[in-house]
């Protein structure tokens, strides 16, 4: 139960702080699959463990006893929900993603190729922290 509470306390404080000026909201499950919902007329209420989120005319519910963390931000992830690291699309976040950066790194592949994925850390661009970013996510499964 503080668990809860102390989500509710945060994302009240996160979205009055921090909405204005910011265009995505993600939310980040305990499997690192996130779901993006518009920031603007952001409204985010809590009913028995969910957060209830209505946003850019859509209403998403998600259970609090499942949410890792959300965050503000500017850019735009292809639509659904993917797992964080899951550069390639596969459904799994392997190998096959830090060679998929690396390619774009090296200009062997178009970042067009992974629909933006290949920049994990969201820095908006596609770096060594993006590799990184995705050997911590392997080795902390």
């Amino acid at each position: 139960m503080k668990k809860y509470i102390l989500l509710l306390i945060m994302a009240i404080t996160l979205v009055s702080a921090h909405a204005e000026g910011y265009t995505y909201l993600n939310f980040v499950d305990n499997n690192a699959a996130t779901t993006q919902l518009s920031a603007q007329g952001l409204k985010i209420t809590f009913d028995g463990g969910n957060a209830i989120i209505t946003a850019g005319g859509e209403t998403t519910q998600i259970a609090l006893s499942t949410l890792d963390y959300m965050e503000f931000t500017d850019t735009q992830h292809h639509e659904g929900t993917y797992a964080t690291g899951d550069v390639d699309g596969s459904g799994i976040v392997d190998v096959d993603d830090v060679n998929a950066i690396i390619n774009v790194i090296l200009g062997n592949n178009a970042i067009s190729d992974y629909k933006g994925n290949a920049d994990v850390d969201g820095s908006g661009i596609v770096d060594v922290d993006d590799v990184n970013a995705v050997i911590n996510i392997i080795l902390s499964m």
